[in-house]
């Protein structure tokens, strides 16, 4: 029952409140709370529902945060923020990569492009590492590189953000990077 006597804003402030609650106590193993924030997927108000989504994203039952993918995908192929967009595309990955496949932006079709990083060690014929990442999220992980650590890898003739961006341009370059005997490729597909 909700009481219209209060303004909006409080209302919402207290289902944010309850929805960090719920949350954290279905993390903690309160299984019960599980059908409130699923409830709240479908709350009346835009704000409610998208937190509700957002937060769900964070579970460790990727079961339950997968019921926020229907609200995410909205918010990717109806709203106009950018920055919204882009919380929600990120949330999708926290939930799973495979969720961005086909989403339309607006009008335009999205296709999950992925980045790809081997590495393989002197001496060895098969990669020790290997590395496959949504090139959206590799771009907001270059990003969030202090740039005192961009100018250090400049020095030795890394430019990341130039790097990634030619791969995100080219449908098949590869980019061979061997230091100390070591081998690195780098490739978008």
């Amino acid at each position: 029952m909700q009481n219209t006597n209060l303004p909006q804003t409080l209302v919402e402030e207290a289902e944010i409140t309850s929805i960090d609650l719920a949350v954290t106590l279905y993390n903690n193993g309160e299984v019960g709370f599980g059908p409130l924030l699923e409830k709240k997927l479908n709350h009346s108000s835009r704000v409610i529902r998208y937190y509700a989504a957002f937060k769900l994203s964070y579970l460790k039952d990727k079961k339950l945060a997968a019921r926020a993918v229907p609200v995410l995908k909205y918010i990717v192929e109806n709203e106009k923020d950018p920055e919204l967009i882009d919380r929600a595309k990120i949330a999708l990955l926290r939930i799973s990569p495979e969720t961005l496949r086909g989403i339309k932006e607006g009008s335009e079709s999205s296709s999950l492009r992925m980045i790809k990083i081997r590495i393989t060690e002197k001496g060895k014929k098969t990669p020790s590492v290997s590395i496959n990442l949504p090139l959206a999220l590799a771009d907001l992980a270059i990003q969030a590189i202090p740039d005192e650590q961009k100018v250090e890898l400049r020095k030795k003739g890394y430019d990341l953000d130039k790097i990634l961006s030619d791969l995100a341009k080219s449908k098949e370059k590869l980019v061979r990077i061997e230091e100390d005997g070591n081998l690195i490729e780098i490739w978008v597909e």
